[in-house]
């Protein structure tokens, strides 16, 4: 009996938990999704890469209430024979800004996702953030310092090439690689690594095959390692052409 009703639990136990939270610090409310995923699974970034389909999360509110979100963590790279997707495993947080001038607006998100291992199953569910009951911030902190910080202004340029986008970052402070977060923008690859050319680093992108529009701005993550320490930078460029 023991052994049947720990295979019926292990059966009927979802893959991806999901649950919102209200978060406050004294000075602002945040609203974080949390999807807790099963062991050995994983679900998509908003870039999937080659396969899978994005996570998404859609909210609905009260007249006047809007949420803002925060960046995305950095996902990891999952290489299957070649091809390559942009996942999240065990636990994807995600952070809204809330800006209301109700008190107690009404508040609910319609997430959505892919989860998979040998096979995928399709997933969704909504939530409804109970603003009565904050968390606190410290909470979250571990997640929180996790998103990718915005680069500094001035330093970084895209330049686009034929079929190609070149970085350039100048003053380079340490070893930098690439990773898009933009589907169909640059061809889906690990992270690319930099080098050096004169003064700069330079990281060369191969265009995306798929690729169907001509993008004005180039999003992604730069991630920096200096002194075996790693920091991720978000960037969020106009692209320049070299012509």
């Amino acid at each position: 009996m023991v052994i049947l009703s720990a295979i019926a639990a292990l059966v009927s136990a979802p893959l991806v938990n999901a649950r919102a939270d209200a978060i406050y610090d004294g000075k602002e409310i945040l609203v974080a999704i949390t999807l807790d995923i099963a062991k050995g699974y994983h679900i998509y970034a908003q870039n999937p890469g080659d396969t899978g389909i994005p996570t998404t999360v859609n909210w609905s509110t009260s007249t006047g209430a809007i949420l803002e979100p925060l960046l995305w963590p950095t996902p990891h790279v999952v290489d299957a024979d070649g091809l390559i997707s942009y996942c999240f495993e065990d636990r994807l947080r995600l952070f809204y800004r809330l800006h209301s001038a109700s008190k107690s607006p009404t508040i609910t998100a319609k997430v959505s996702w892919l989860v998979c291992k040998e096979s995928c199953t399709p997933g969704s569910t909504s939530l409804k953030v109970d603003l009565s009951k904050p968390q606190p911030k410290a909470e979250f902190t571990k997640e929180l310092d996790a998103i990718p910080k915005s680069f500094p202004t001035g330093v970084a340029k895209v330049i686009k090439s034929g079929g190609a986008y070149t970085i350039q970052i100048s003053k380079p402070n340490g070893q930098y690689s690439f990773l898009s977060t933009e589907p169909n923008v640059v061809a889906n690859t690990a992270p690319v690594q930099g080098y050096p050319e004169g003064d700069k680093t330079v990281i060369r992108l191969e265009k995306n095959a798929f690729a169907n529009s001509q993008p004005t701005r180039f999003r992604g993550i730069l991630i920096q390692k200096l002194n075996n320490k790693r920091t991720d930078w978000a960037i969020d460029l106009p692209i320049v052409s070299d012509s």
